[in-house]
């Protein structure tokens, strides 16, 4: 008879062959995944104040921003900057599922492995959130607190830090931190009459707790989601299916995202069959979700919609692997149910791929009608809001452009940008950046960027341009 975890061993493999594929995909579309808003906006940042662009106090990211800082720190050119960049998130989260693959907490593996599959397909290129480091973050505390080791004490000084790392680096981690403790309690896989387990979820609390007070005290950018959830009434959570976040839910959860719908079907029924109550209680988990993030956020765009749901991913897988568990004689079965949910993954994340290399084709068209007409620095006029929303969101296109440009002629980049002619630079020596911001070119580094300081920037009609 197997251990019950051993059972769980070949699925574990297997989600560490999906990170790996990632992995190598982050290396193939890596300028699709980094030529793409925030990751062009903080690697623009890391490059020419050569230091880390911690956002709203989210330290957790360090972890990624570390390899191109290093990277500049060495001279090595912008390519391979925006190579290790793209690199560096797949490889944090193979690392993360390896450790936890090695301490044997298959679980976490394969937990893991289907966030980045189960509701992720345009959110793959779309890098910077970082609820992708806290779920790694979050990955390793507790397969390193879980792992059998005789000296607590050297388990502590490994969890704690890493919990507060995980729930410090974004505050959607703070609802699966909590669904974990919910799930270990009620499947008896951590009593909490333990000396060491009262101390961590102490711990837990405590990590909680500082980040929901930083949260309303501390940073702009979280306070307001946690004011619209502190402020929602009770006739806003009966109206929550008018909410567009929700609808948008509904709608795509059976026209495309079949993975998890079918993970979740199965789920039920298992856990029925198995009367397993307490666990199917659990799964109000995900109706508290939809409703706390319909709340706070509206209908985006789905690289950004997809980065909120996949946190309900622990809630979907977590029930069904406990029950797998008690079933060593279907294990084939399962292997099958398992290859069809990544089939399935990949049907979808296959119409990204092309969504995210027909944005970087429009760059390179773009940039080659710049060159064409012998310039360098431009303002479109006359932008057709059907290629805007192709574009889905366009504050970072500005650097986008240079480092596209950059890299295929490093020096003669191109740039351009559109929308009020009001915030057109009066200086030659100006470069607009994301949001439209202008910077001076002292302020850039010229290693990387050499930007035209000879010439205004000129206004040129969008279809003249694209001819």
């Amino acid at each position: 008879m197997q251990n019950k975890n051993e059972i769980l061993k070949p699925l574990a493999l297997i989600s560490l062959l999906i990170l790996v594929f990632q992995f190598i995909l982050s290396i193939i579309f890596y300028k699709e995944r980094i030529a793409f808003l925030d990751a062009s906006y903080i690697l623009f940042g890391i490059i020419n104040e050569q230091s880390l662009q911690i956002q709203v106090g989210r330290i957790g990211s360090f972890i990624t921003q570390m390899f191109p800082l290093i990277g500049v720190k060495l001279g090595i050119g912008l390519k391979g900057l925006m190579l290790i960049y793209s690199m560096s998130f797949t490889m944090f989260n193979l690392l993360a599922g390896t450790l936890a693959y090695k301490w044997k907490q298959y679980e976490w593996v394969i937990a893991l492995a289907m966030y980045h599959v189960l509701f992720s397909t345009d959110a793959y290129f779309w890098t910077n959130n970082e609820i992708h480091q806290a779920v790694s973050w979050l990955t390793i505390a507790w397969a390193w607190y879980l792992k059998e080791k005789d000296n607590d004490n050297y388990k502590y000084l490994g969890a704690l830090p890493l919990m507060g790392i995980a729930v410090w680096t974004h505050p959607l981690v703070l609802i699966i931190v909590s669904y974990v403790v919910f799930y270990y309690f009620f499947t008896r896989q951590l009593l909490f009459k333990n000396k060491k387990n009262i101390i961590w979820l102490i711990a837990i609390i405590i990590s909680i707790a500082s980040k929901y007070f930083y949260g309303m005290l501390g940073n702009y950018y979280d306070s307001y989601k946690v004011e619209s959830i502190r402020k929602s009434s009770l006739p806003d959570v009966f109206a929550i299916f008018d909410r567009p976040m929700m609808q948008v839910f509904l709608d795509e959860i059976w026209q495309y995202y079949w993975a998890p719908l079918l993970l979740f079907i199965i789920s039920l029924l298992l856990l029925y069959s198995r009367k397993r109550w307490m666990l199917l209680l659990s799964y109000l988990y995900i109706f508290c979700y939809l409703i706390a993030v319909a709340l706070v956020y509206y209908s985006f765009f789905r690289f950004y919609s997809e980065s909120i749901w996949m946190c309900m991913t622990f809630f979907i897988v977590f029930p069904i692997l406990y029950i797998i568990k008690d079933m060593e004689h279907l294990q084939k079965v399962i292997l099958a149910s398992f290859s069809i949910i990544i089939l399935l993954w990949g049907i979808q994340f296959k119409k990204s791929i092309c969504i995210f290399k027909n944005r970087t084709a429009w760059h390179h068209k773009m940039i080659k009608g710049a060159k064409a007409e012998n310039k360098s620095k431009l303002f479109i006029q006359n932008f057709p809001q059907e290629k805007e929303k192709d574009l889905q969101m366009t504050w970072g296109v500005p650097n986008e452009a240079l480092f596209l440009s950059t890299i295929i002629d490093k020096d003669n980049p191109v740039t351009y940008f559109y929308g009020d002619t009001t915030i057109i630079p009066k200086s030659k020596m100006n470069h607009i950046s994301c949001f439209n911001n202008a910077i001076n070119y002292k302020n850039l580094n010229p290693h990387y960027f050499k930007i035209d300081t000879f010439n205004y920037y000129e206004k040129i009609d969008y279809q003249y341009l694209m001819k």
